[in-house]
């Protein structure tokens, strides 16, 4: 089974870069929640432990919350990673969020190639297993902080903000 859920994992990575070269978000989005899911099983497999299999359950809304408000002052204070630079760049061309920003504008303002800009925003705003932690929401390429964390994010970039 190891073999049959590695490869399936390998050709769904083939397929999501394809995917990203087509610019068709929303087999990205497929796609990515079928990595995800394929690694879920791979980590269970792999796991000798029961309460492993804990893995299969997504996390709920409060639990990635939780999980992002641990996370959001660490990225703030490391500038080289990706979802510094994708989060940075939209709360400065969205006045802190006072806007939505297009996709396409964000994509230019992160300073990121095509690839690693999807690839990490597509982690940025789903919840799943494997994800960066949710941070954005997305209707029809207008990108908004996730309505749950906005207040928080706001507030923590400008404590960033005051300390530089």
């Amino acid at each position: 089974m190891n073999e049959i859920v590695s490869n399936l994992i390998e050709n769904s990575k083939l397929a999501y870069k394809k995917s990203i070269l087509l610019g068709d978000e929303e087999l990205e989005e497929l796609l990515l929640s079928i990595l995800t899911d394929t690694k879920k099983l791979q980590d269970v497999a792999n796991s000798k432990k029961q309460n492993k299999t804990s893995l299969l359950t997504e996390r709920t809304e409060e639990e990635e919350i939780e999980r992002v408000k641990r996370k959001i002052p660490s990225w703030f204070s490391k500038p080289e990673q990706y979802n510094h630079k994708i989060l940075v760049a939209f709360l400065k061309i969205s006045n802190k969020n006072e806007i939505s920003v297009n996709l396409n504008d964000l994509e230019k303002a992160s300073g990121l190639d095509q690839h690693k800009f999807k690839t990490n925003f597509n982690q940025m705003k789903i919840i799943s297993y494997k994800n960066h932690g949710k941070v954005f929401s997305e209707l029809n390429e207008d990108v908004t902080l996730w309505e749950p964390l906005a207040e928080f994010i706001v507030n923590e970039y400008e404590k960033m903000e005051i300390k530089q």
